[in-house]
């Protein structure tokens, strides 16, 4: 049956094909409509500013591995002080926590053009010190959607929080950020982004949550909150994932997918520049398409949640993604077939003069870009459902700690090997060489804690359905610190 609808009382549920349609009626809440704005000015004004940094170096000639070093510095910094920044979220409202972030990220991104200058070095300190900042604002938004919405509407509105920061994203890096630099130059990109982390922190003040009020001042939370940097203490995240296995894992998959979207970014600027023979700004006509992967995996992902679980959701969210970046590598075999169905060809009614292989790159974005929405969807979904509200921020910090722990070493260990093999045969390895360092991930946490575990054994962890699945999530929830 193509379609199908069941009656409970006024309440009637739309199927296609078995699968339940998206309730897009969460939308309608002023709250909801509230956190994906702020979420929004978060993703695109630090998107403009990394992107248009990479854009910058490219353009100016830096290898693979420069371009790399450059853009690995922001997640060195969130895995730097991801706990604290969760700790912070738990210890005081989730609304002062996103002002007092986005403020200081604003406020950053004017004063390093004014007093500093835009070297390089200049980049990798404010790339190092914003990043930082996000990893109060990140769980602060993520945790504030188990205060605004039900636990039926909560997978909706992790996708659309997912789906808008995507778009945030790709429009600071396909548009915002290239335009700059073509217009002006690095510094105006800075002032630009600056402007967007503002208007963020403005936009959070004059629209409050239910939230309750209180929390305690930031010079108690700064005191209470342990700040050696807990990247030094690698057992005490391999401890973590081991005894929070239940939970560490749908955590690792989302973090997978992390990887391999933040290793796209730093890989594209020098694969346009070497491989598809296009200006590095002009990186619009491969990101263009990329909001239609977006916009597909936040359509789909609620439905899809409900009918098969956030666990296997993740996986289809990998193979997709994975599948899509294997086909960056093997742009020479699949450009003739690919680019007559690119949306990229709009750009050619402007009178855009595209190669086949930047349209077939366009359209390749679009799966390469779906898993991002999906997973992050899943991750959140499943910590908002099962967790209780006063250890989600702490969870959510630990999120941020193991998805930088990987795509610091994926951008750095990929552009490594891109700067000797080139960007292009990179793009075949990549997913099997980020799955390869989460399988060791799983397997040397199990022997830190006295167990041992087999590859295929950690492999099935990431994606199966535990039938004590429930009993574990109870261990988890009284565990989790």
């Amino acid at each position: 049956m193509a379609e199908s609808t069941t009656m409970d009382g006024a309440k009637i549920e739309k199927r296609i094909l078995g699968v339940k349609l998206p309730d897009f009626s969460v939308l309608k809440d002023r709250r909801v409509i509230s956190l994906i704005v702020a979420k929004n000015f978060s993703k695109l004004g630090i998107a403009t500013l990394s992107y248009g940094a990479m854009v910058y170096l490219a353009s100016s000639g830096a290898s693979q591995i420069q371009v790399s070093f450059v853009g690995a510095m922001g997640y060195l910094a969130a895995l730097t002080f991801g706990t604290q920044g969760g700790a912070i979220v738990d210890s005081m409202t989730k609304r002062n926590a996103m002002i007092l972030g986005y403020a200081a990220q604003a406020a950053l991104c004017f004063v390093f053009p004014t007093l500093f200058g835009t070297s390089v070095l200049d980049l990798t300190v404010l790339a190092f010190l914003v990043a930082a900042l996000a990893t109060i604002t990140s769980p602060a938004i993520k945790a504030t959607v188990a205060v605004i919405a039900t636990p039926v509407a909560m997978a909706m509105v992790a996708a659309m929080l997912s789906l808008f920061g995507s778009l945030g994203t790709a429009v600071g890096q396909a548009f915002v950020a290239p335009i700059l630099i073509k217009i002006s130059g690095i510094e105006l990109v800075m002032y630009v982004s600056g402007l967007i982390l503002a208007a963020g922190a403005i936009w959070v003040f004059m629209n409050p949550t239910d939230e309750v009020a209180g929390g305690r001042s930031l010079r108690e939370v700064a005191a209470s909150i342990e700040w050696k940097p807990r990247v030094f203490e690698f057992g005490g995240i391999l401890g973590w994932i081991s005894s929070n296995r239940v939970v560490a894992t749908i955590v690792l998959v989302g973090a997978i997918v992390f990887a391999l979207a933040e290793s796209l970014g730093t890989l594209i600027p020098v694969y346009m520049r070497d491989v598809l023979d296009a200006d590095p700004a002009l990186s619009i006509y491969v990101f263009a398409p990329a909001g239609l992967g977006y916009l597909a995996g936040a359509v789909a992902a609620p439905g899809l949640i409900g009918r098969y679980g956030e666990r296997r959701m993740g996986t289809i969210a990998l193979l997709v993604c994975s599948g899509g970046i294997m086909l960056y590598g093997m742009i020479d075999l699949v450009a003739p077939f690919l680019a007559p169905f690119s949306p990229t060809r709009l750009f050619e009614l402007f009178g855009a003069d595209l190669s086949d292989d930047v349209l077939a790159a366009g359209l390749i974005s679009i799966p390469a870009n779906f898993g991002s929405t999906a997973a992050g969807a899943s991750v959140q979904n499943y910590i908002n459902r099962h967790l209780p509200l006063a250890r989600q921020g702490g969870v959510f910090g630990m999120q941020k700690v193991i998805e930088n722990i990987l795509a610091l070493v994926s951008v750095l260990g990929l552009g490594a090997i891109a700067t000797v093999i080139g960007s292009q045969a990179v793009f075949l390895i990549a997913p099997v060489t980020v799955v390869a360092v989460v399988v060791w991930l799983l397997r040397y946490s199990a022997r830190h804690a006295g167990e041992s575990e087999s590859r295929r054994g950690a492999l099935e962890d990431l994606w199966s359905n535990a039938e004590d699945e429930a009993v574990a999530l109870d261990a988890a929830a009284a565990s989790i610190s």
